[in-house]
């Protein structure tokens, strides 16, 4: 009899997604690190000067942000001198990793809403986080942010996976509590997951939708009680730097927070005005065409999020904190950067929109907000120099590197005046 044939197995990519993306990675940051070696005009930023100075001074905490910064500044410039990479390198990376965390996250709920090709999700994930400018002009600073906000994705990524897989193992509990833990090590934003982590489970509980009764389960009966509150318990453990600093300096880094949070003595912000201009500056930092194009995409994905608990946990961890510092602007004014761990899950709704909808026009016009973005974040590595070309019609005063420069011109004048004015002996 004749033997049945055997249908070839399918060949396997050349290029696997993951491969891809880690390339690409690994090329951003190899141009990032030339481009600051060899190219760049900018020197330190007042902030990132700051963080630096306080290497000469050791302490558990500092006034205006928590240690890790300039821990790790301290760690980097050990390695490779005081120079603008042995200070920078962190934050360099920071910009590579949070896209590679963009493409996991989106291909991973792209996978729990059983996408036939979920990576297209992580790659235009990739893409957007990878041009966005707050993080390539922002990703060349040393800042809390620049730390904050990959600690914050992978603690998204994490909890994504335990929800969906329902795990109560402990390790991987314990595993989220440290990435928080050092998260509010960078920043004090960071004492927002878990109680936001808390409401998605609160919310994912249908007993919520009708009135409690006696019947009714406890709301939190979904939540693995132990493991989290182990988590939480280790990111707490892992603040006590912070805490024994506040304490023994009369609570002035939760001072210096509450006086930036009421508009840091300035009356004159506050209201719809001020709202516009936050929003604005989001549309700028995410770029002109992302954002908007971002906000429809949640609007247009809001029912699927309903229905999806992982959809619904990125959600749960973003949106409370972006529309939290949108209406703080009401009050006063919230610098562009502070809703950064609400406003960048959104590119993630976008990537996760494109892959799921055909329409040309809309990809068409992703890859015009990609194009876009990429413009003004190259404009970003030397804006005089753009300027001057008149290729960027923007006034010095509103230039948002004008602080990166002027520096080594203004020591040896300094230098100069201070010993004018030192008494002769």
């Amino acid at each position: 009899m004749p033997q049945p044939r055997r249908t070839a197995p399918a060949p396997r990519p050349i290029f696997k997604p993951r491969n891809v993306v880690m390339l690409a990675a690994l090329l951003l940051f190899a141009a990032r690190l030339a481009y600051l070696q060899w190219l760049s005009p900018y020197g330190l930023a007042p902030d990132e000067a700051q963080y630096w100075s306080w290497l000469m001074h050791p302490a558990a905490s500092y006034l205006t942000k928590p240690p890790l910064t300039t821990w790790l500044m301290g760690l980097s410039t050990g390695m490779l001198g005081h120079t603008l990479i042995g200070v920078k390198i962190f934050a360099i990376a920071s910009q590579s990793f949070c896209a590679v965390l963009g493409f996991l996250i989106a291909e991973k709920l792209a996978q729990t809403a059983q996408f036939k090709t979920p990576h297209i999700a992580g790659y235009w994930a990739f893409a957007l986080l990878a041009t966005t400018p707050i993080l390539a002009a922002g990703g060349l600073i040393m800042s809390p942010d620049a730390l904050l906000l990959p600690l914050w994705l992978t603690a998204t990524l994490l909890a994504i996976h335990l929800t969906h897989t329902h795990s109560t193992k402990l390790s991987h509990w314990l595993l989220l509590g440290l990435i928080i833990g050092l998260a509010g090590l960078a920043k004090y934003t960071a004492a927002l997951f878990f109680p936001l982590f808390a409401l998605y489970f609160i919310i994912q509980n249908k007993h919520l939708v009708y009135p409690l009764t006696r019947a009714s389960v406890n709301p939190l009966i979904r939540l693995p009680i132990l493991p989290f509150l182990a988590a939480g318990t280790l990111a707490l453990a892992l603040q006590t730097p912070v805490i024994w600093w506040n304490a023994t300096h009369g609570a002035a880094g939760l001072a210096h927070v509450a006086w930036q949070t009421d508009g840091g003595g300035d009356t004159r912000h506050g209201g719809l005005l001020t709202l516009l201009d936050f929003l604005a500056a989001q549309a700028l930092i995410i770029g002109p065409l992302a954002f908007p194009l971002a906000i429809a995409a949640l609007i247009q994905l809001r029912h699927t999020i309903r229905k999806n608990p992982s959809w619904l946990l990125l959600a749960t961890l973003a949106l409370p904190i972006f529309l939290l510092f949108t209406a703080m602007n009401l009050l006063s004014k919230v610098q562009p950067n502070w809703p950064l761990l609400g406003s960048i899950p959104l590119l993630l709704f976008l990537a996760l929109f494109l892959a799921q909808n055909p329409n040309k026009w809309l990809h068409r016009t992703a890859i015009a907000a990609l194009v876009i973005n990429t413009i003004l974040s190259v404009m970003l590595m030397d804006t005089n120099t753009f300027r001057a070309a008149g290729l960027l019609p923007l006034k010095a005063k509103l230039n948002p590197t004008k602080d990166l420069l002027g520096w080594p011109e203004l020591a040896p004048q300094l230098q100069q005046t201070l010993a004018k004015c030192r008494p002769k002996l």
